[in-house]
């Protein structure tokens, strides 16, 4: 009898834990996607339909994965540049040829002059903010990282970092 009643108070608990959690759903995702984002601080999480946060890197910079035509590339946040920059590997990687760019628009950055040339990409996706038709330029140089610079943050509603978390909104 003992034995049955101890078997009828877990299955009453795991029974109450599982409403609870089917009750919690949403929050707990949410809280998946703040833990994910803190392990791999590009990916981000998503708090409003139209807002995307991303943590700090370990590095001290902020790191964005963005979908360009259908191919991941991870950028890390400039707001000192002018442009969305690509590095020449991530731009091999969306499938443009380098050898057939004009590298005519020179750039003055924190590493002297640099030559680049523009190419459209007409998908462009951070989590579901989706954007058309964006203009980015490609680094006749090696790079690091390719990197988001602010004609991609003027495409936004707004933008704001606090307590190291970047978040971008849109409409």
């Amino acid at each position: 009898m003992l034995r049955k009643l101890a078997y009828l108070c877990i299955w009453s608990v795991i029974f109450f834990l599982a409403i609870v959690g089917y009750s919690y759903r949403h929050e707990l995702s949410a809280v998946k996607s703040r833990v994910m984002a803190e392990l791999l601080p590009g990916k981000g999480f998503q708090g409003q339909p139209d807002s995307m946060s991303f943590p700090i890197g370990a590095d001290g910079h902020f790191h964005i994965r963005a979908v360009l035509d259908g191919t991941p590339i991870d950028f890390m946040v400039d707001t000192g540049a002018s442009h969305i920059m690509l590095s020449p590997g991530d731009a091999r990687k969306l499938g443009i040829r380098l050898s057939t760019l004009r590298f005519d628009r020179i750039y003055a950055t924190a590493n002297g002059r640099v030559a680049g040339a523009l190419v459209r990409i007409d998908d462009f996706r951070v989590g579901s903010m989706h954007l058309k038709d964006v203009t980015v330029s490609v680094n006749r140089s090696a790079m690091n990282h390719s990197l988001l610079g602010m004609s991609f943050f003027k495409r936004l509603a707004r933008y704001e970092v606090h307590a190291d978390i970047l978040t971008l909104f849109w409409k």
